[in-house]
């Protein structure tokens, strides 16, 4: 199975903050994490019509506060406030604690590509053309004052027998980054950001060359820039196979990090298991032998009756 790693996870702490925020006992963070996860599917499901692109949570010790950013707020708040609180009472009910509920309005949902996505989603269902679709969210996209956009429709588009990948582009990228993860040592990684492009000459060894040296004029065949076309491709995919490399290393080592934690704390649950085996082993074994020497010696009092 292909592993898959949200580019969120990537970028959190670099250039986006966690959607939870709080702190617990180590006991209670595996429950809380299910618990938040509930919360985001069944706000979600409830207000899908609303376009709810993030919900973030905040705990104290008794409060849960969600930050519910939404595209359409009128349609959350309701009138007078009553549908916002139906939701916060739906939500203290689902998880037994009080709730605090703040509605955030996404200024420009199309330049929200989460909000594009199920705009692209819902005009599927609604059995429009995916062509349709996705050209008029492009173009919204670049009319809101996006720079550039890529959507991707997969599957048996149109009726199609066969499945099939169509995407569409428009606009430009005036810097491409990527991001990556970069092992320091053996038990530290860290999130590494280049630029790709555009090309910084102080990135590159410079030469240097003496004031005084004479200098004439050269044709260069093949011209600087057909050999800058050749190399700059070669350079970016060797750059970002590197970096694949990098990250699939650290994949690797969290990996195998978590086997040995794993068979190092089985291991000391099989010898705990083992000590608390055998000492209701011998317990049985004793109270075996005292019931038997119990009842040789009532038979033998019994005899001498």
């Amino acid at each position: 199975m292909g592993q898959k790693v949200n580019p969120h996870g990537m970028r959190v702490g670099v250039i986006k903050d966690w959607d939870s925020r709080w702190y617990a006992r180590d006991e209670k963070v595996g429950d809380l994490i299910v618990e938040d996860n509930k919360i985001r599917k069944f706000v979600k499901k409830s207000l899908y019509g609303a376009g709810v692109p993030k919900i973030e949570i905040e705990r104290s010790n008794d409060v849960v506060t969600l930050f519910v950013h939404c595209a359409r707020p009128g349609m959350v708040i309701g009138k007078d406030g009553a549908e916002v609180e139906k939701l916060r009472l739906a939500v203290e009910a689902l998880i037994g604690k009080k709730v605090k509920l703040n509605i955030v309005e996404v200024r420009n949902p199309d330049m929200n590509a989460q909000l594009v996505a199920e705009n692209i989603a819902q005009q599927l269902e609604k059995r429009i053309s995916h062509r349709r679709a996705m050209k008029n969210a492009m173009g919204r996209a670049m009319r809101a004052g996006a720079k550039g956009i890529k959507t991707q429709c997969s599957g048996r588009l149109g009726g199609a027998e066969i499945a099939r990948v169509e995407q569409y582009h428009e606009g430009k990228l005036d810097e491409i980054y990527i991001i990556y993860t970069a092992m320091v040592n053996a038990v530290a990684e860290e999130v590494e950001i280049k630029q790709l492009l555009p090309l910084k000459r102080a990135d590159f060894a410079s030469l240097h060359i003496p004031v005084d040296a004479p200098r004439e004029e050269l044709a260069l065949v093949p011209s600087a820039e057909a050999v800058m076309d050749r190399i700059v491709p070669d350079y970016l995919v060797g750059f970002v196979y590197g970096a694949l490399v990098e990250a699939f290393s650290c994949e690797q080592n969290a990996r195998m990090m978590a086997m040995e934690n794993a068979t190092n704390s089985a291991k000391d649950m099989l010898h705990e298991l083992d000590i608390l085996y055998n000492r209701a082993r011998q317990a049985a074994i004793t109270q075996e032998i005292t019931e038997v020497i119990a009842g040789a010696k009532a038979q033998k009092r019994k005899k001498k009756r």
